[in-house]
């Protein structure tokens, strides 16, 4: 049920009670304030769903395999966002042609349109009866901390000890067969305390890391705004990294394996799409081995348009 809950709960975002239908975000309006009608923005345009998909949760529990429930979740989220999101799509591609929008890529995980659209299409898009909300799109930036060393002379990192980590291995709990997952800057992946967990030793790196922009097959720190780039391999260090070498401990779970998205601090980059990643990285809904059990967010947003439609 934990891998189910991770497209589900992410649906649930864009189910708010409170957003009335057909507008544009206040942080929006404020934005385009001003900005010439042919100017484009990034927006998401978030589609009035189908009632049906309030009741998939619930019709998901009354199936019995947990491998089941994952395909028939994601396939019946695939159909009823290509349903919803017809009539827009088909008036956005309209639009393509006069270059008022580009760039548009609708999404399943949750009944969203990622789009650039002219600042004079934005009103009568918002007044359609199948959209619900348009807000400009979030950008993610890393939550910067203080990296510290504190090694104890056992070499476990004393935040470890604080929260009985080491207990938690002796008693044989040290994440061993997990697969963790972060959504952060990028990861040094020959880093000496995580190269060997990565599970894109396996020989399928697609299913171990996502790069958008990059499209690198191979996991690695991204030019964000990060003092050097550092925050998602210090993140994933945080989670499970180990040192083989030295014997070195700072990972949380140093036995689980990780795979990683590079989405923040990243223009161009969406978190909506490295969700759909996650939800199935081999792209293949009937396997389970490449899904990760937790995923780590390190990240806030630089803008506050997405509490528009998040709370």
């Amino acid at each position: 049920m934990r891998r189910l809950l991770l497209f589900v709960v992410v649906v649930g975002l864009f189910s708010s009670p409170f957003v009335q239908a057909g507008e544009l975000s206040p942080a929006l309006q404020q934005r385009i304030a001003g900005l010439a009608d042919s100017v484009r923005v990034p927006v998401w345009i978030q589609v009035v769903s189908s009632p049906a998909s309030k009741q998939l949760r619930r019709s998901l529990q009354a199936v019995a395999s947990r491998q089941q429930r994952h395909a028939t979740g994601i396939a019946e989220l695939r159909r009823m966002t290509r349903e919803s999101q017809a009539g827009l799509l088909a008036e956005l591609q309209r639009l393509r042609r006069s270059r008022r929008a580009v760039d548009i890529r609708p999404r399943w995980i949750a009944d969203v349109v990622e789009a650039e659209i002219a600042v004079g299409e934005l009103d009568r898009l918002a007044n359609r009866p199948d959209v619900r909300l348009i807000l400009e799109r979030p950008v993610a930036t890393a939550i910067e901390a203080e990296l510290q060393d504190s090694a104890s002379p056992d070499s476990v990192m004393d935040n470890l000890r604080y929260i009985r980590a080491d207990s938690a291995w002796k008693l044989g709990y040290d994440g061993r067969g997990r697969l963790i997952c972060s959504f952060d800057t990028g990861v040094d992946g020959g880093h000496r305390a995580l190269s060997g967990s990565w599970k894109g030793q396996d020989g399928d790196s697609s299913a171990a890391w996502f790069d958008p922009v990059y499209r690198q097959s191979l996991p690695h720190p991204l030019n964000g705004t990060v003092s050097n780039n550092a925050h998602g391999t210090w993140t994933m260090g945080v989670m499970v990294g180990a040192d083989p070498v030295t014997g070195d401990t700072t990972g949380v779970a140093p036995g689980a394996r990780w795979i990683s998205a590079g989405v923040v601090d990243l223009p161009g980059a969406s978190m909506l799409e490295a969700f759909e990643w996650a939800v199935d990285p081999d792209g293949n809904p009937n396997t389970l081995g490449d899904v990760p059990d937790v995923i780590n967010h390190s990240w806030g947003f630089r803008n506050r348009a997405c509490l528009d439609i998040f709370y």
